[in-house]
Formats: structure tokens, C-alpha cells, sequence
């Protein structure tokens, strides 16, 4: 392989960050505010999408954006693995952090493709043991993180459960959670307005809010069934579900036989959906799967308050009753019995709400988590440098984005 590009005191690190595809998911929004916050900073930043980019893309002002591939590719693409391998030619990346999905596979594959030798980071955003279908599977993916330098895994939980899949050495991954903007001061009020012209919504019914990809593990089906259930007591509850993804057009014909038309909006993704959440009573995530969910970061950024199922990470942001409520996965009578309790009584939910944002706070605003993927950023090359003295810097000595 060719060493990685000499560096020179003033050398910016220059970062490639892979995503599956540029849009507005948790994984992709989140890459996205880690990118603008280290470009800022003085890092050269590419941002490529390894499939075409959803609408609206995802977009970071200041960052160079790539789509490498025009579909969606089945198996590992030769085509795909020799773009991403020209992308790390031509930009000559430090460090390629590859964040969840198929990039795992097309950058480990990519950068040996290249020639170069930029770090590798992959960014673990679930849990790695329900996405695997077979030994063969399992195999594949271990042979694949041996040859990443460090895994970064979402949540504690997240992190057990990717070292238990994959039998890897508790040195090799490193628990990095989501971070979110903590500074947001939109008036529930006007959140509320906003949130009933946006959407066709009643401002004075009870309002639920859900924001994610309309895919499997998230249960849209099951929010239904709550949201029926819930009606038995509250029958002008509504909820609005923001995203897109393969299954929305079967989730809105599900709304219609259900004949749920007037009490559900599917409005579709919008890049402000987490200020538009903020005027519902409270935020339902009922997840089959998850690892550490931004939406519930956001949520309390806000001090909204949350109904969320217990999966992944949701634990360590979450405290059942003391900064939202948490309920069993699927089942449907005691999410909307917990719901009610909320909607039945504003001081707990104002309660829960600022409890909740506290944590967020103290735990995971954006710029905490951006300069913790700084420090690992150094770490690794100071130990990249001080195996390669004769290709890259003076054993010790490791560039910043600053030139320092």
C-alpha cells in the first residue's frame, strides 16, 4: 500500500466520511453535523453517499459532497468498490469513517482497492447481532472489522452487543453516543402552530409525533394499533409520523383501512422535523430494534417529553418515570396506556420533559461528542505515527485541523 499523504505542520486532516446515502436519517443527519462542526474547525471534509441521495438530500453547507453510485447494489458491486477506491485516491483522506450499512464493506474493500492507507473508522449505529442472517454472514462481517482500526459503537449496549457478535477485543471499540444541537429555544407555542400548518393537524387535539424511516424495525404498524387503542380514551388523539422509506405507501393504505385518515399525517421527511416535534405533548418511539435514538436526543434537546420502547441504548437516555416513560417492545396496550398517563397530566409531562433535557445536555451535545471523535482522531494517528516513522510524521507528532 502507499503510505498516507506527508504531512506538513499546517496539514489539515482530511476526513472521508461514507454514508449510505445522503439523507435525512439519524445515521446520515448525524455524520452530517459532525462533518459541518469539524470542517469549521479547519478539517477537509468529503462527504460520499454510497446510493443516489433521498429528498430532500442531505446537505452540510462547507463540505464537499459526493454520490458514488447511481442504485442501490445487492451483494458487494466491483463498480462501487473501484469508486469509493478513486474517491480515497483523489482525496487523499487521514481517516475514512464509514457509518453503519453497507459502508463497512465497500471502504474496507475500497481502501485496500486504493493503494492508499488512511484510517479506518467504522461507526456501529445498532446492534450488530439482529442484523445478522447466517454464520456464513457473521463471518463475513468479523473477517471485515479486522481490518477497520477502531470501531465506534453507538451506545453501551450497542458495544456489548458487537463484541459479543463478532468476538472482538474490548480495546478495538470505543462507546461514542449521537450528539444533538442543545441550544434550541423555539416556544412550544409557536412549535405547536407551526407543527398544525406543516402537517393539516388539529392544534387543540392531543398530539403525537413520530420522525424515522418508514422501515420494519420502526413499527409503524404497531403505532396504529397504539394510537386505535389510545382512542378508546382520548379519540381526538392524532399522530404525525415524519420520514420516508419502502414502506410508506403501505402504511398510508394501511391508514386508510384502518380509516385513521383524519387522525394520522404522514407529511413526509423534512430537514426541521425535530423544531416541528416540538409542539406535539410528547415524542412515540416504539422500535423493534435501535441502538442509541437521535429522535429521542432531539426530543429532549426540546424538552419534550417521550414514550419509547426498550431497546438498545434507549436506557442510558432514559429513565422510566423520571425523564420519560419506557415500555415493553410491541406491546401496544401498555405503550398507549402510558401515552394517556401523559396526555391526562401536563406537570408530569413538563416534568419529564425538562428532566430529559437535562441529560441531553450534560451528555450529548454536539460539540461534547464532536470533540470526543477529535480526541480519537489523534489517538489513532499517534499511534499510526509511531508504528510508520518513516512514512508519516516524527513519532509523537500528530496534526491538527488548526495546523497547531
Amino acid at each position: 500500500m502507499t503510505p498516507a499523504r506527508a504531512k506538513t505542520p499546517a496539514s489539515p486532516l482530511r476526513i472521508l466520511q461514507v454514508v449510505p446515502r445522503r439523507q435525512l436519517r439519524g445515521a446520515e443527519v448525524f455524520a452530517g453535523q459532525l462533518c459541518a462542526r469539524l470542517a469549521a474547525e479547519g478539517y477537509e471534509i468529503t462527504l460520499a453517499g454510497l446510493y443516489p441521495p433521498g429528498a430532500p438530500p442531505l446537505e452540510v453547507p462547507g463540505v464537499r459532497a459526493v454520490d458514488l453510485f447511481p442504485r442501490v447494489a445487492r451483494g458487494v458491486s466491483p463498480r462501487l468498490v473501484l469508486r469509493i477506491a478513486r474517491e480515497i485516491r483523489r482525496s487523499e483522506p487521514d481517516i475514512v469513517q464509514a457509518n453503519g450499512s453497507d459502508t463497512l464493506k465497500y471502504s474496507v474493500l475500497a481502501r485496500w482497492l486504493s493503494g492508499r492507507r488512511p484510517l479506518l473508522v467504522y461507526r456501529n449505529i445498532s446492534l450488530a447481532s439482529r442484523w445478522v442472517r447466517t454464520p456464513m454472514h457473521r463471518l463475513w462481517n468479523r473477517r471485515l472489522l479486522q481490518a477497520v482500526d477502531r470501531v465506534v459503537a453507538v451506545s453501551e449496549r450497542s458495544r456489548q452487543d458487537m463484541q459479543a457478535t463478532y468476538a472482538l477485543p474490548g480495546d478495538r471499540i470505543t462507546v461514542i453516543p449521537r450528539g444533538v444541537e442543545t441550544e434550541v429555544a423555539q416556544p412550544q407555542e409557536t412549535a405547536r402552530e407551526d407543527l398544525a400548518d406543516r402537517t393539516g393537524c388539529d392544534p387543540d387535539a392531543p398530539l403525537i409525533v413520530h420522525v424515522g424511516s418508514f422501515t420494519r424495525e420502526k413499527n409503524h404498524r404497531g403505532m396504529l394499533e397504539v394510537l386505535r387503542s389510545l382512542h378508546r380514551r382520548h379519540p381526538r388523539a392524532q399522530l404525525v409520523c415524519f420520514g420516508d422509506g419502502p414502506l410508506r405507501e403501505e402504511i398510508r393504505r394501511e391508514v386508510r383501512r384502518l380509516g385513521l385518515d383524519k387522525r394520522v399525517a404522514l407529511p413526509g421527511a423534512r430537514p426541521d422535523a425535530a423544531d416541528l416535534a416540538a409542539g406535539a405533548d410528547l415524542l412515540l418511539l416504539f422500535s423493534f430494534v435501535e441502538g442509541l435514538p437521535g429522535v429521542v436526543l432531539e426530543a429532549g434537546a426540546r424538552a419534550l417529553p417521550v414514550v419509547v420502547s426498550d431497546v438498545g441504548g434507549v436506557r442510558e437516555v432514559v429513565t422510566d418515570g423520571e425523564s420519560g416513560r419506557i415500555v415493553s417492545p410491541g406491546d401496544d396496550a401498555g405503550c398507549a396506556a402510558a401515552i394517556a398517563e401523559l396526555l391526562e397530566d401536563d406537570a408530569l409531562r413538563r416534568r419529564l420533559g425538562e428532566t430529559l433535557r437535562a441529560t441531553v445536555r450534560a451528555r450529548y451535545d454536539l460539540n461534547v461528542i464532536a470533540a470526543r471523535f477529535r480526541e480519537l482522531y489523534t489517538t489513532l494517528l499517534t499511534a499510526s505515527s509511531n508504528r510508520h516513522p518513516a512514512t508519516d510524521e516524527p513519532s509523537g507528532s500528530v496534526p491538527t485541523a488548526s495546523g497547531r
